[in-house]
C-alpha cells in the first residue's frame, strides 16, 4: 500500500498538478481548504500534508497549528507550499510546527525529495521506538539507583513481551 499524502490548497490547478506529479509514489487525497483537511484526518490514515497557506475558511498556518497541537495528528509532518514568501511568514510556519517551507513556484524534484526525506526520518524514529519502546527510560532517572531500577523494568517487560501467550497467563500476578 502506498503512503497516504493530504494536499490542501484552493487552486485546483495546484491540486491536479501535485496529484500528477505524486501519484505514482503515494495514494493523493485533495482538499480545497484547512477544514476540509481536518475531516480527512479524522477518518484516514494521512502520512504527511502539503499545504497552502493562503486559502479560504481555514488557511495553512492554522491548520498546521491544529494538527501540531492535537495529540492525535502530531506525528504527521506538514509542507507549507506557497507563494507567501517572507521571511516572517517562513519563521511563523516553522514556529507553528511545519516540517518544511517550500516557496511557489517550487521545483517538483525539491518537493519530491522533501516528501521522501520526511517520510523516511518518520519511520526510522517508528521503528526505533517500535524495537525499544522505552529507550527513553534513562532521561527519567534521577539517580543510578532510578537508572538500574528503569532498566530492570524494562528488561523485564521486554521478556515478558516475547513470552508465549499461553506462558503469560501462569505469569504470577496475572
Amino acid at each position: 500500500m502506498l503512503p497516504m499524502i493530504l494536499i490542501v490548497d484552493d487552486n485546483e490547478e495546484i491540486l491536479e498538478f501535485l496529484e500528477r506529479v505524486l501519484s505514482a509514489k503515494y495514494t493523493v487525497l485533495k482538499k480545497e481548504n484547512g477544514q476540509e483537511a481536518l475531516k480527512v484526518l479524522e477518518t484516514e490514515a494521512v502520512q504527511l500534508v502539503i499545504s497552502d497557506v493562503m486559502m479560504p475558511v481555514m488557511d495553512g498556518f492554522q491548520l498546521c497549528r491544529i494538527i501540531k497541537s492535537n495529540f492525535e495528528y502530531s506525528h504527521i509532518p506538514v509542507i507549507l507550499l506557497t507563494a507567501k514568501n517572507t521571511i516572517q511568514s517562513k519563521v511563523e510556519g516553522l514556529e507553528l510546527g511545519a516540517d518544511a517551507y517550500i516557496e511557489k513556484p517550487f521545483s517538483k524534484d525539491h518537493l519530491q525529495a522533501q516528501i521522501a526525506s520526511l517520510l523516511s526520518n518518520r519511520n526510522m524514529i517508528r521503528e526505533f521506538f517500535a524495537s525499544s519502546p522505552l529507550v527513553h527510560i534513562k532521561s527519567m532517572a534521577h539517580s543510578k539507583a532510578d537508572e538500574r531500577f528503569l532498566e530492570t523494568l524494562n528488561d523485564t517487560i521486554c521478556k515478558i513481551s516475547k513470552t508465549p501467550s499461553w506462558m503469560s497467563k501462569n505469569w504470577p500476578g496475572s
